[in-house]
């Protein structure tokens, strides 16, 4: 999350226009989908689940919301996500010495996801989603995790 919506610096790096759905689920979740699966009898050879669509202008939205301020928006384009280009942000630059990658290819493996966000790769068919065999799990919804995050940080 932190490579497009930065919560901490009110800032954003939007793949592309942003207006494209981006499928999200969150671990929590996954895990109580998996723990389901986990009693039948017989297993489909893959489960897919869908926790929640939204544009990332959808979560950017939810995110000003929630901390009450404008972000500073940039938009990468596809011509600079297919040459590897991103724009990067305050918080993935301080978490880049925590993480394992060096930072090209971290960046390049970022422009990369940004394209199939923007060409809808990541916008799941409802059809092929298990969720309404399990219709008491209620998935967290992505705008209400953000809203929260952003009031929890701004406070």
């Amino acid at each position: 999350m932190i490579a497009v919506v930065d919560l901490v610096h009110d800032t954003a790096a939007i793949p592309g226009k942003g207006d494209t759905l981006v499928t999200f689920a969150h671990t929590f979740d996954l895990a109580k989908y998996a723990d389901r699966v986990l009693d039948f009898t017989e297993w489909e050879r893959e489960y897919w689940i869908i926790g929640d669509k939204a544009t990332w202008n959808e979560v950017l939205q939810a995110a000003e919301e929630g901390k009450d301020t404008k972000f500073k928006v940039t938009h990468d384009s596809i011509e600079d996500l297919e040459k590897g280009v991103v724009t990067e942000l305050p918080a993935l630059t301080l978490a880049l010495p925590h993480i394992p990658i060096p930072r090209d290819a971290l960046l390049a493996f970022s422009a990369a996801f940004g394209l199939v966000f923007e060409t809808g790769g990541t916008n799941f068919d409802d059809s092929v989603a298990r969720n309404n065999r399990f219709p008491d799990i209620k998935p967290l919804r992505i705008k209400d995790a953000i809203r929260a995050a952003a009031k929890a940080i701004k406070n």
